[in-house]
């Protein structure tokens, strides 16, 4: 038995997927560079944001019931009460540097 000769166009097709996906990638590549800063702005922004405990409990993806359970059990809440007396608003860093420290999960 003779080896049979290699198909030029399977190689030529082969060649412009590999190629088509090289440049894809590079279109990643340039698109998660253009992204960071943008990403990063809004990690520090979301930090600073003030939340209430119906806002905590969806942001961390947990039942109402849950969020008041963490404030209970310590969860950080701001010095200074803001909105309706009798309101209690949360910094979203604090919150997660709270949920983090005890081991709970990241937001969802």
């Amino acid at each position: 038995m003779t080896p049979a000769a290699p198909n030029t166009t399977d190689a030529a097709g082969e060649s412009a997927i590999m190629a088509r996906l090289e440049a894809l990638a590079a279109e990643v590549r340039a698109l998660r560079e253009a992204v960071a800063p943008l990403t990063e702005k809004a990690m520090v922004a979301s930090q600073d944001e003030i939340l209430s405990l119906h806002q905590v409990a969806e942001v961390f993806g947990v039942s109402l019931s849950t969020a008041g359970r963490w404030r209970k059990a310590g969860m950080p809440a701001l010095a200074r009460k803001t909105g309706r007396p009798g309101t209690v608003r949360f910094r979203h860093g604090d919150v997660l540097a709270w949920l983090q420290r005890h081991g709970r999960s990241k937001p969802r």
